[in-house]
């Protein structure tokens, strides 16, 4: 659980910050619990509360791709 803050755009335009607490756990890969408690705040002084969760999700990480590097002279190897 951290306390975080964003700044966001809506639809029409108007800037928005959006501050509050987002949570989460994650255990043998995959991202359960996702919670959010918060609030918007847009410029001119308008809020609204923010209360969501949503399903659990797994962690996929792809693996870098490797590149090819001609080396210089002398040089050897690979960059990833």
């Amino acid at each position: 659980m951290a306390p975080d803050q964003l700044i966001a755009s809506q639809a029409l335009g108007f800037k928005q910050r959006i501050v509050g607490i987002f949570e989460g756990t994650v255990a043998a890969g995959v991202f359960t619990g996702r919670r959010m408690d918060g609030t918007w705040i847009e410029a001119g002084g308008k809020t609204g509360n923010i209360n969501g969760q949503t399903v659990a999700v797994p962690i996929v990480v792809a693996p870098a791709a490797e590149e090819e590097v001609t080396p210089e002279p002398g040089g050897t190897g690979t960059r990833t």
